[in-house]
This record gives structure tokens, sequence and C-alpha cells, in this order.
């Protein structure tokens, strides 16, 4: 039995577009500025909020706002709560979806930019990225517009703005689907073949963790 389709979401045209922005590689961040001028809903995390307020002027939203509970733990936990993933992952074309959204006062995303903690770059516990690979996936899954790779910002923003819905093409979006399913399990092979290394050099990766004695 073949799997069905993830279905694309596609906003009536003059709803205000609600983007989920959080980035480790922020060079592409200016380019959301047709984004905004047409007057979509950037929902942020600490630093990127911080780049894009300070350097940018651009106005945003930041997720603890959302939530209604700080990012604590040193930025560990920010993007893991229900009011951000039941935006993430409710079916934006099935009414009793969006009724329960609804009921807990939570509206949904129509798109997301997010990379990952540079692991490859610099390998360590501190850089897997938990919060980031989850909320790609939840998306991807979700069929929204889901944007892990800066070199696709051009394309992708150009097709939302021509769009009077804010949506892009199928074929694009399925590219970035898959990109996000490729990039993310490339991202958990990396970790592993970190962590199976680092045993086989005798070094223990958690050293620096405090770890429970129970």
């Amino acid at each position: 039995m073949q799997p069905s389709a993830v279905k694309a979401f596609k906003p009536k045209a003059g709803n205000i577009l609600r983007i989920l922005v959080s980035t480790t590689d922020k060079s592409g961040l200016a380019k959301l500025k047709p984004l905004i001028d047409r007057g979509s809903q950037i929902v942020t995390t600490g630093g990127t909020a911080t780049e894009l307020r300070k350097k940018h002027g651009f106005p945003c939203t930041d997720v603890s706002e959302v939530t209604g509970f700080p990012e604590i733990l040193n930025g560990r936990v920010k993007l893991l709560h229900p009011k951000m993933f039941a935006g993430l992952l409710a079916e934006q074309g099935t009414m009793e979806h969006l009724d329960t959204i609804a009921e807990h006062g939570i509206d949904p995303f129509h798109a997301v930019f997010i990379n990952l903690y540079d692991f490859f770059g610099k390998p360590g516990i501190d850089q897997i990225d938990v919060g980031g690979p989850a909320a790609l996936r939840a998306a991807a899954k979700n069929g929204l517009v889901v944007v892990i790779d800066v070199s696709d910002y051009d394309r992708v923003i150009q097709e939302m703005c021509a769009s009077e819905d804010g949506t892009v093409s199928s074929k694009l979006r399925n590219e970035l689907i898959v990109k996000v399913f490729r990039c993310t399990s490339e991202y958990d092979s990396a970790i592993a073949d970190w962590l199976e290394e680092q045993g086989r050099l005798g070094i223990d990766p958690f050293a620096s963790v405090n770890l429970s004695s129970h």
C-alpha cells in the first residue's frame, strides 16, 4: 500500500502568513523583507529575534510570547511547546483540527525558515539541535513551506510573494520537503558517527554534562 501524499496547505488570499524563523546561519534574514512588507507575522527565537530587530529593523514576535513560557536551560527549551507544534502540525484543511487549536488559543503556521546548530563545523553535545529538527520535520509532514537551506531563500520568497495566497508550486514544495528529511537524516548520522568515534577513542562526550547519579 502506497503512503498517502502530503497535502499542501493553501491559506486564503489576503490572510496574514504566519512564519516561524529560527536560524544559526543568519546571512539570509534580510531576504525576508518582501514577506514582512506584505504583512506576514514572523515568530522567532532569541538570537534570531535580536538580529531581525537590531540589524534589519524587522518586526517580529518572540516564541516566548506565543507560548507564555520563557526560553530556559540556556536555550535548550524554546520551540518544544504544544502551542508551537500544534500550530505546525494541525491539518489546516481539517475543521476538527482547526476547532481544536482555536479552542486552545493556537494559531497555525504557514511557513518555516529554520537552519540547525552547526554540528558539522563544531561537533559537540551543545551543538546537537533538538527543537530545530523536530520543528522542521513537523512542518514538512504537514506540507508547509519549509526552508532549511539559505540558498533556497530567494526562489522560495519570490514564489510566495508572487502568489496571492503565499504558497509555492507543488514541485518546489516537494523539493523543499525532501531536502528537510535528507538534511535532518544526515545531521543525525553525523551525530551518531561522532559519538561512535568518541567511544572508540575512549572519550566520554558527556564528561562536561552534569549527569544524575541515578
